[in-house]
């Protein structure tokens, strides 16, 4: 499902924290709900789930596994996962609410098993990336009607500030980090015009990956990690796009499977080595929802079918973790598209 374009005040089926736009497959998807920005100021959004693809264009891996990661009775979205510097501590990073307040999401973090610690103090929390190597998690806070980055170091318990601040007037929101590079939305507030950037920390040099004006399109960000950054934009087709820094000159456009009509793309997550997992699915929520690699040893150019969700389940944002050894968990928000019913859960490449 895609939900993007800014954290929003509404979740499926009312506000919520973060807010989307452009993306707006049906009324389940928090695109249309404002399920991702942090005010009520949500726009449409153009659709982002995509079309029944053929099978015979893509190689179909069958020993992925699948697994719930948390299926409280409250909504939990936008998962970011990592493990430390030695690979020994598993850190797990959410937005939740509760069912005092369904349209009210905070932003959470765990370390190992101990308990969650709520990372933002005031306002609307959505996550967000992090970083294990550094102990750093970035996550979206929504406060008074303004949408900021914020910045959480796992070592000390506290937050931290920016070197060099990527906040302005404007929308930021689904932030990820990785060493020195944040990969994040900046969104007008009252025109359609929406951006990626790359934001160097340690400079603060920022550099536009990309953006759309037309009120009929989404742009959200992915995830940044090594020298990779992913997106998806939406117009009305929703397409991945991957970006080497320091090598890219363009975007480059992840080719969908040659059938009509032509499937959409979105979700995406990226491994330091510039493996991209994403969703592909058909034209409305929970169809044909499938979870698909690029770029891994002997994927074909349409990609490799790693999963294949029940029908009537869907996701938003996806987000990968490379594992000690070789295999890698790619995290998504699964939606229950009749009830609106959010849960974390992952795919295991191996």
């Amino acid at each position: 499902m895609g939900e993007r374009a800014r954290e929003h005040t509404s979740t499926l089926g009312g506000p919520g924290a973060q807010e989307t736009r452009g993306m707006c497959r049906d009324p389940v998807d928090p695109l249309c709900s404002g399920g991702l920005r942090g005010d009520a100021t949500v726009k449409t959004r153009s659709r982002i789930l995509v079309a029944a693809l053929a099978v015979g264009a893509l190689a179909i891996v069958s020993n992925a596994l699948a697994a719930p990661v948390l299926t409280t009775p409250a909504n939990e979205r936008n998962p970011a996962a990592a493990w430390n510097a030695g690979g020994t501590t598993e850190y797990l990073a959410w937005s939740q609410n509760s069912a005092g307040a369904p349209n009210h999401y905070d932003a959470y973090v765990r370390t190992g098993t101990a308990a969650p610690v709520k990372l933002n103090v005031r306002g609307q929390g959505w996550t967000g990336g992090i970083d294990g190597s550094t102990g750093q998690v970035v996550f979206q806070r929504v406060l008074s009607g303004q949408s900021d980055l914020k910045l959480y170091d796992l070592s000390s318990g506290a937050g931290t500030p920016f070197a060099h601040t990527p906040n302005t007037a404007k929308w930021e929101w689904h932030p990820t980090i990785s060493g020195d590079d944040l990969l994040f939305n900046r969104d007008d507030v009252s025109t359609p015009t929406q951006r990626v950037y790359l934001h160097i920390l340690s400079t603060g040099v920022e550099t536009r990956l990309d953006m759309t004006t037309a009120a009929t399109s989404t742009l959200y960000a992915g995830q940044v990690n090594g020298s990779w950054a992913v997106w998806t934009k939406c117009n009305p087709t929703c397409k991945v796009y991957r970006w080497h820094i320091g090598v890219s000159t363009r975007p480059e456009l992840l080719p969908a499977p040659a059938v009509s009509p032509t499937p959409q793309q979105y979700g995406a997550g990226v491994t330091s080595g510039g493996v991209v997992y994403l969703g592909r699915s058909g034209k409305t929520c929970g169809s044909n929802v499938r979870i698909v690699r690029y770029f891994g040893s002997g994927d074909p150019a349409a990609g490799t079918v790693l999963w294949t969700l029940t029908a009537g389940r869907d996701f938003v944002f996806g987000f990968a973790r490379e594992n000690p050894g070789s295999s890698v968990d790619y995290f998504y928000d699964r939606v229950a598209c009749s009830t609106n019913r959010w849960d974390v859960f992952k795919v295991t490449d191996p």
